[in-house]
């Protein structure tokens, strides 16, 4: 130690911000948590399910089904 400095062994405090920090302005973000998909006829559909937070509130949030792909069958979008 040099003579009149004091040393210090704390750190400085240090967050992370995360999704749910609302960064202040009440702006709407959103994280990808999955696809959806189901089949009719030869047309695959999918559709993006999200998880938002806005003004300290946190809620699901799913976009327009799409087309993504081609299959074979018919199955039942049941959670849709």
């Amino acid at each position: 130690m040099i003579p009149g400095f004091t040393a210090t062994e704390s750190q400085p405090a240090v967050r992370l911000a995360g999704i749910w920090d609302d960064p202040g302005g009440g702006e709407k973000r959103c994280v990808a948590v999955g696809t959806t998909t189901f089949c009719t006829g030869l047309v695959l559909w999918c559709r993006d399910q999200f998880i938002c937070t806005q003004g300290g509130k946190s809620f699901e949030e799913s976009r327009t089904p799409y087309p993504c792909g081609v299959c074979v069958g018919i199955t039942s979008p049941d959670d849709w």
